[in-house]
């Protein structure tokens, strides 16, 4: 059994890095898609610039209220 849970576990710790990697190269997309730099799109959403940084070099995730803002300013439902 713990064999099988320690799968399952890196299953999942795979499945978020994979998520992880595609929002982030997602948003790089749509930021050069519509010429954003980092300051843009912090001030955009009320962010500050590091924290965008942060989310582009992988360092954090940001909260589901900021990926609200986010799709919000991409006009992404």
């Amino acid at each position: 059994m713990k064999n099988h849970d320690e799968e399952a576990r890196k299953r999942r710790e795979q499945r978020h890095k994979e998520v992880r990697e595609g929002f982030i190269k997602n948003l790089n997309a749509l930021m050069c898609k519509r010429n954003y730099t980092c300051q843009q799109l912090s001030t955009k959403i009320g962010k500050n610039i590091s924290y965008i940084n942060r989310i582009l070099n992988n360092k954090i995730m940001p909260s589901i209220e900021v990926l609200a803002d986010i799709a919000d300013e991409f006009g992404i439902e």
